[in-house]
């Protein structure tokens, strides 16, 4: 329910390690609650670009459609 205690703690996750894929997933989720809308695009583009294949990249990509 913290969306910007959330926000901050996956900014550290990302410091550690940007290319931990997980991180950006939950980034887009987290900026497309919090409306920024571009964020979320972007946090969402960079997790496609890390794990294509992933099991969710299906419903990521419609989470991306629909920003």
């Amino acid at each position: 329910g913290d969306s910007k205690g959330a926000l901050a703690a996956l900014q550290k996750s990302k410091a550690v390690n940007a290319s931990y894929a997980p991180t950006w997933r939950v980034l887009g989720q987290v900026y497309r609650k919090l409306g920024e809308k571009g964020s979320a695009k972007n946090a969402f583009l960079r997790y496609l670009t890390l794990a294509p294949n992933a099991s969710d990249a299906a419903m990521v990509r419609e989470q991306l459609n629909q920003l």
